[in-house]
């Protein structure tokens, strides 16, 4: 049986029940044993000056012989590093790495050798080889048990064989140590191979939990719809085909449909979740005008204010600018920020304010994602909504973004929720290439913001949820940015869509 084959069926027999894993597994470790050989290459070629001195000091005499070892031993470790740089070398990385571990234990025991044999205090090279491998590569126990064998061997036929052995005390005190370093290695590799294992079927665990909550997210969400719709749909023909009803009945009718709503809402909120998680939810990338969008809003506002709840104003600096982006997820992210603002004003007056310059004009406390050196002498359509509620204390920001998690978790909190809304924002924000910015202080208010692009600093196209252009030369996607809300401006449907937010 090819090596190759005996380890890809090694590789199969930790994993008896998952066969699938075996070779992703063997993909990770052949990763991660090319890392550590690199590093293991380059330590021992940057040693050798070090060593070359202390050859000097002790064997002055046999410095020529020692060095032509010490040249050797830094050739093959630069052959190694060129082939880790090929297809083979990287397929082969195991059998590489042992050969290369070897091959510096057997250039040690010739020095030993040449330097008296047993007398030579040079075997302690092969103690810290065997101590470098337990260390730096990720073997496992045949290998190990290959190499430290072979190493002691080594030496044990260098001095019986070669120098002979002219002090039988001090070749078992050196044997002994040797053979100790070598179970420590070995023990080593078997432990972390184990923990290595461990962790890898956890992180798979963990990945599939993931992808189950997806798929019954995404499943149950859809078919609640369905019925909701059917609710929805039949408290509107009640109150259209019944005009006799009383004020009581058209009341009851009312309260059906504003929990339904609020059902939907939610449904929505978790259906955008796991399509963002999932990367399923493409972004369409167009110019939108912020002024139709920023007035729908704080009409909706209004409407669910009351003619005597928060007062909502609108400030729009100038014209109206445009910015580039999905205008059905602008107008999400902008009623998300209004929603959680109007929740938490404390019947204060909130804002909606448009303006335009760079990302860092204003203080912000936190802006995710974070911009960074991209952001430089760009300009930038700021959409913020302003409260003037209780504001929010520094140490609580980090927290803002966080899926299914609220500042006030507890469960006398006065508000409700999910817990989504903000994440949902964030990474719909990020997928445009946009980013949410906050600023907050306790007792004043806080200011939340989508900052997009200026329209005519961007350029247009479909982008996916990671934020990727999408493979559709460039057009602007239909269909799937727009199937769990519909665009802005789309009257009562897109009231349905819209998402309240959670701090």
């Amino acid at each position: 049986m090819a090596p190759q084959a005996r380890r890809a069926r090694s590789m199969a027999a930790h994993f008896p029940d998952r066969p699938d894993l075996a070779e992703r597994y063997a993909e990770e470790i052949r990763a991660l044993a090319a890392a550590r050989l690199r590093v293991a290459c380059w330590l021992a070629i940057t040693l050798v000056p070090v060593f070359v001195a202390l050859d000097w000091v002790l064997y002055s005499e046999v410095i020529g012989l020692f060095a032509i070892v010490r040249s050797v031993m830094v050739g093959i470790n630069l052959v190694a590093l060129l082939a880790l740089d090929t297809r083979a070398g990287r397929r082969h990385i195991v059998p590489l790495s042992l050969v290369e571990f070897l091959q510096i234990g057997f250039g040690i025991v010739l020095m030993t050798a040449l330097g008296g044999g047993a007398s030579s205090p040079y075997y302690n090279g092969v103690n810290l080889v065997m101590f470098a491998a337990a260390v730096l590569m990720p073997w496992e126990l045949p290998i190990s048990i290959t190499c430290c064998t072979v190493l002691v061997v080594a030496y044990v036929l260098s001095c019986v064989v070669w120098t002979g052995v002219a002090d039988a005390h001090v070749f078992i005190g050196n044997l002994f140590f040797l053979s100790s370093t070598a179970l420590i290695t070995v023990v080593s590799h078997g432990v972390a191979a184990g923990a290595r294992r461990r962790e890898f079927l956890q992180r798979v665990a963990l990945e599939e939990a993931g992808l189950h909550r997806d798929h019954f997210l995404a499943n149950v969400t859809h078919e609640l719809r369905t019925p909701l719709a059917a609710i929805l749909g039949f408290c509107e023909m009640l109150s259209d085909y019944t005009p006799d009803a009383t004020e009581t009945q058209r009341g009851w009718l009312g309260r059906i449909r504003e929990n339904a709503l609020t059902l939907l809402r939610l449904i929505v909120q978790l259906l955008d979740f796991s399509k963002i998680e999932a990367g399923a939810l493409e972004l369409v990338q167009e110019r939108v005008h912020t002024h139709a969008i920023v007035a729908k809003v704080a009409e909706d506002m209004r409407a669910i204010a009351g003619p005597h709840g928060t007062a909502v104003d609108v400030e729009i600096a100038g014209e109206s600018p445009a910015l580039i982006g999905d205008g059905a997820r602008v107008e999400e992210i902008v009623t998300n920020l209004a929603s959680n603002a109007l929740k938490f004003s404390d019947g204060r007056p909130i804002t909606l304010q448009v303006t335009v310059g760079a990302i860092h004009d204003e203080p912000w406390d936190r802006i995710v994602p974070d911009p960074g050196f991209n952001a430089v002498g760009r300009s930038y359509v700021r959409v913020a909504v302003i409260d003037r509620g209780t504001g929010i204390r520094r140490e609580d920001l980090r927290r803002l973004f966080v899926a299914f998690q609220q500042l006030d978790g507890s469960s006398t909190r006065r508000h409700g929720g999910t817990g989504l809304g903000l994440a949902i924002s964030a990474r719909l924000a990020a997928a445009m290439q946009a980013h949410i910015a906050v600023r907050s202080r306790v007792g004043e208010g806080s200011t939340f913001a989508l900052v997009a692009a200026l329209a005519e600093t961007a350029s247009t196209g479909a982008l996916d949820v990671t934020g990727r252009e999408a493979s559709n030369g460039g057009a602007v996607a239909t269909g799937t940015a727009s199937d769990s809300v519909p665009a802005a401006g789309d009257g009562a449907q897109s009231a349905l869509a819209v998402l309240v937010a959670e701090r």
